[in-house]
């Protein structure tokens, strides 16, 4: 399974990496003539020589994002399965995100299910997984201008063919704008952030399908989205 959990990542977003990567190279080569040209001319200005330059290296940096978000993933020391509490993950996933300052005034709320069976998955990629829910909820959050608000984050046993644990993170932010957005959302670099990569919801999914589970998303009745997962029970 950690093979193909590799593999299956990999191939949901190379395309998309390919996409994207070719659009800060194409930048970077326009700035570099830019500034090659002003050299030539033999009295450059270094203001907008030192303008262009940033804005290059801004590139630079854009596009080494892309490839370390898909190589922390896809690492190999990270690929060991092992039969894990996914309550205490969860409870790991929300001290990091309360511990890493900013948290502000808004709140994290657990209402976990006892007694449920461990489920088999990557310890570290399933908790990547809940950081990055609950950091996208932390964001939408902060993003709708709100003074408080509650990230709650639930588990239960799913009723169906295969014993499942769901875990739903529901936030209070300002949810999205119709039902194409809401399906848009687990695109590779899909975004409506103005600094965001859109990898990791994309990433996210590919890695829960990859142990065997789904993850899908539902506009709440009032406000906010919540974002749910299953994995399958050691049972």
């Amino acid at each position: 399974m950690e093979q193909a959990s590799r593999l299956y990542v990999a191939s949901q977003t190379a395309a998309a990496i390919a996409h994207e990567l070719n659009q800060p190279l194409t930048a970077i080569s326009y700035y570099a003539d830019v500034t090659l040209d002003m050299l030539k001319t033999g009295n450059p200005d270094p203001q907008k020589i030192s303008s262009i330059m940033e804005k290059c290296s801004q590139q630079a940096l854009r596009a080494g994002e892309v490839i370390r978000q898909l190589m922390a993933v896809l690492h190999k020391g990270e690929t060991v399965s092992e039969a894990i509490d996914i309550n205490t993950a969860i409870h790991e996933a929300s001290d990091y995100v309360k511990a890493d300052g900013h948290l502000g005034d808004f709140k994290i709320k657990l209402k976990l299910a006892a007694g449920l069976p461990p489920v088999t998955a990557n310890g570290l990629q399933i908790q990547k997984v809940l950081i990055n829910l609950l950091h996208n909820g932390l964001e939408s959050m902060q993003e709708s201008e709100i003074n408080t608000g509650t990230i709650t984050v639930t588990t239960h046993r799913s009723i169906g063919d295969s014993p499942m644990a769901q875990v739903t993170v529901c936030d209070s932010g300002t949810g999205v704008a119709d039902a194409t957005t809401l399906k848009s959302i687990f695109q590779p670099f899909y975004t409506t952030k103005p600094t965001g990569l859109g990898m990791g919801l994309a990433i996210s999914r590919a890695l829960i399908e990859a142990h065997g589970g789904k993850m899908w998303a539902e506009q709440n009745a009032d406000r906010g989205v919540s974002i749910h997962f299953t994995l399958p029970l050691e049972i």
